[in-house]
């Protein structure tokens, strides 16, 4: 019951890499905030469904960075995380968890952020774009920060999604 249950949760998350594909089919890469993978794994196998050259990256807080590590070792660990400005990408992840197999199979490289970097990053969305997101809601653009080099010329996506930052907090970023 666990397993498909997984799977639904990755497909119903992968929507959004349809939604991304039906506004930009033309896309060369894409980023998207990572916790246990869910949404990162469910949009990429989407993307590079319809275009395997379509870059996929996950970004997550450096403070809980257990899909990082296993994607490093090639297996689920346990790890020791830290609080993060990023917390519902926080946390371990179930050890049998399907999303290490989804990740090594569609995500080019995982990234990681600073609690600095993403403060920054709340702040840029909130200065620039007015857009009030949590700190895992600002992880993909964090990562695009942090490598934009590496998008110069290509068409990119970068998925904000999450607004539930207590009030106090945000306060303390943008002030």
């Amino acid at each position: 019951m666990y397993l498909s249950w997984c799977w639904i949760v990755v497909g119903g998350q992968g929507t959004c890499g349809y939604e991304i594909s039906k506004q930009l089919p033309d896309l060369n890469a894409a980023l998207f905030a990572c916790g246990a993978g869910g949404l990162l794994t469910g949009s990429a196998g989407w993307l590079k469904s319809l275009n395997p050259k379509v870059e996929a990256f996950g970004v997550s807080p450096e403070n809980s960075p257990v899909m990082y590590e296993s994607m490093r070792t090639n297996k689920m660990v346990e790890m020791e995380t830290y609080p993060t400005l990023a917390d519902t990408c926080a946390g371990g992840v179930d050890l049998d968890s399907i999303t290490l197999d989804l990740c090594r199979r569609y995500v080019d490289e995982i990234w990681l952020l600073t609690e600095t970097e993403i403060e920054t990053s709340i702040r840029l969305l909130f200065e620039q774009h007015r857009l009030v997101v949590e700190g895992s809601g600002a992880l993909s653009i964090g990562g695009l920060l942090k490598r934009k080099e590496h998008f110069k010329g290509k068409k990119v996506v970068a998925v904000v999604c999450g607004r539930n930052i207590p009030l106090e907090l945000f306060k303390r970023i943008i002030a």
